[in-house]
């Protein structure tokens, strides 16, 4: 879990289009494909929305959905989008723990949440989510796991650094079945996903930072932690990366 977030870090994620490794054309094809298990107008929450990357996916698949988040800002930057696309009478914004929205019992049809659930714990995600999904309701939640037990050690050794509770995606699916879910669906994002949408906006983000001379030394150390992880996923992607999960409350 993730406590007494730096501000730093919000600095710098505010720069980025979003705030997690992630892909629209995944994000869209899910929904796509998912979508007919869900009533006709359904009622939705993204978790840990950031700025709005899936909410506004959600959106305009004409999905009424609340982006949650702690951090203010990223909630201002999503109302502002949702305006400008016309589609600002389908988005509202909760600014809250994921844990504790709010949000009625068994309220939602669909929670999503891509990127996010790592600084709660996946298990206490899905512990919360839960209580306020509906019967026969939905959940698309990505999170960040090993691809298998045994890693070499280097890998292992830097994820004892970065988190050293990280789950093997097996591990997930016996949580999500512990918890009462029932597995439909999962998928790796590529390297390619990776690149694409996250990394070479977050090497933009970088090289401006770098030119700033008035960034903060705060500022310049997630930049140093951000290139590092860069360069550990690109060399290690075989190990570890983010999984995409739809489970369905029975």
């Amino acid at each position: 879990m993730m406590d007494n977030i730096p501000q730093a870090l919000f600095d710098f994620f505010e720069k980025m289009p979003r705030q997690g490794p992630g892909s629209l054309v995944l994000t869209e094809r899910l929904l796509r494909t998912f979508r007919s298990l869900l009533p006709s107008h359904p009622v939705a929450a993204d978790m840990g929305c950031g700025s709005g990357a899936a909410t506004l996916v959600l959106a305009r698949q004409g999905i009424s959905v609340t982006g949650v988040d702690v951090h203010a800002p990223f909630l201002e930057a999503l109302r502002h989008k949702a305006d400008q696309e016309g589609l600002g009478p389908l988005v509202r914004t909760c600014q809250s723990s994921m844990l504790e929205t709010g949000l009625g019992d068994e309220s939602l049809d669909l929670i999503w949440s891509e990127g996010a659930v790592f600084t709660v714990g996946f298990e206490n995600a899905l512990q919360a989510f839960w209580a306020i999904l509906k019967k026969g309701g939905l959940l698309g939640v990505s999170d960040c796991f090993l691809f298998q037990e045994k890693v070499p050690q280097h890998v292992r050794k830097q994820w004892d650094e970065w988190d050293p509770h990280i789950k093997t995606v097996a591990d997930s699916m016996k949580i999500a079945e512990r918890l009462g879910y029932r597995f439909l669906h999962a998928e790796r994002l590529t390297p390619d996903m990776w690149e694409e949408s996250y990394f070479q906006p977050m090497k933009r983000v970088i090289a401006s930072i770098e030119a700033d001379p008035s960034a903060s030394p705060g500022l310049r150390d997630i930049v140093r932690a951000n290139r590092r992880e860069i360069d550990f996923f690109r060399q290690n992607n075989e190990y570890y990366g983010y999984v995409f999960h739809i489970l369905q409350k029975p």
